[in-house]
């Protein structure tokens, strides 16, 4: 099948954090799966999350075999914001996760620990400095590895875990308490925690703008929350259109509009990277009260998101500014990735197909 429209995908430029993933699975050596989604299994969303505008420029779809577009992504005209107007609902990733649970008690990755506990090694060296000790909640707390070092250095510790495995984890090796509820569902507790460690988990919700204006409910009046996300401009490549995991991409300025809707201000702001090979991250440290930092000016336009969007993607053909990049799949071998891409080639749009599609090598 091989002709001049056809490019390797393992050749591509994927990000870190997808190929740490894709070797791990290579290393593990473990059957393909396929995991089948319909139109029932879709969540909507008809306007901006953050702004409310129903203005969108629509970036890219991805469909199952030229049939159903089970993921979009789209970008918001008013304010930027990025995100998936057209994506898998919780359910259907909840449906994911029992497919692959597991009887074993293990990490899916032990090197990507080592990398989270050097992470929150260096929260340490900082967080104390506002809070010594009391009740720590972490949102999207992963296999519990990174807090439970919080743990052992004097904290009460506590975790919201929607994913199986790492629930199990969590409460029967770290003996760390877990909720299972989403951090949707979870806000509306009246529990309160002196500190709340929401990192690398903001882009992962659905109502992100929701999520923020009430998480203040869980605070201590003199509580601190430590968020930390990632940049669109700082990561963001062609990939991401297939990228699940992610529900929202976002500016500094998104980030910073939240943050003061939300009735948040701002102690620290700073870049923060955890790896030489790893993009820079924004984290802040937060407290109730009204922000008197300035505000920033968005300085990109929705055309440098497109460009984005087409990064590192040698297509033979590029497809048009003007239209949405259109991906065809025959399946989802990866519930957070959609396909395994190491194992697959591209065939770029021509004459006869606008989809840019995959197969197995």
């Amino acid at each position: 099948m091989a002709d001049k429209n056809t490019i390797v995908t393992g050749e591509l430029n994927i990000d870190i954090f997808k190929l740490n993933t894709l070797n791990r699975l290579k290393n593990k050596g473990e059957e393909e799966r396929h995991y089948p989604i319909k139109k029932s299994d879709l969540t909507r969303i008809s306007a901006c999350a953050l702004c409310g505008s129903k203005k969108k420029t629509l970036i890219s779809r991805v469909f199952l075999n030229k049939k159903l577009n089970f993921l979009a992504t789209a970008t918001c005209n008013k304010c930027l914001y990025t995100y998936r107007p057209v994506s898998p609902s919780m359910s259907w990733f909840k449906k994911c996760w029992k497919i692959i649970e597991s009887v074993k008690l293990e990490v899916f990755n032990p090197e990507t620990e080592k990398l989270r506990t050097k992470r929150y090694a260096e929260y340490l060296d900082f967080l104390p400095k506002y809070i010594s000790n009391g009740r720590v909640l972490e949102i999207g707390a992963g296999y519990g590895t990174g807090l439970n070092l919080f743990r052992e250095h004097g904290y009460d510790v506590e975790a919201i875990e929607p994913e199986i495995n790492k629930q199990k984890y969590i409460k029967n090796f770290f003996k760390i308490p877990v909720v299972s509820d989403t951090i949707e569902k979870f806000v509306i507790n009246k529990k309160k925690y002196d500190m709340i460690l929401f990192t690398q988990c903001l882009e992962h919700i659905e109502k992100p703008k929701f999520v923020m204006m009430n998480i203040k409910n869980l605070l201590a009046p003199k509580g601190i929350l430590y968020l930390e996300v990632p940049i669109l401009w700082n990561y963001t490549s062609w990939s991401d259109s297939l990228y699940m995991a992610h529900k929202s991409n976002f500016t500094e300025k998104n980030i910073l509009d939240l943050i003061r809707k939300g009735g948040f201000e701002i102690l620290k702001k700073f870049k923060i990277r955890h790896s030489e090979n790893y993009p820079w991250d924004l984290g802040m440290i937060l407290k109730q009260g009204k922000d008197k930092s300035k505000n920033i000016e968005e300085k990109h336009t929705v055309n440098d998101i497109k460009k984005l969007y087409r990064k590192k993607i040698p297509l033979a053909k590029r497809s048009s500014m003007d239209k949405p990049l259109l991906f065809s799949v025959p399946y989802i071998d990866q519930f957070f990735q959609t396909l395994n891409l190491s194992k697959k080639v591209m065939i770029s749009p021509d004459k006869k197909s606008p989809f840019i599609t995959f197969y197995n090598k």
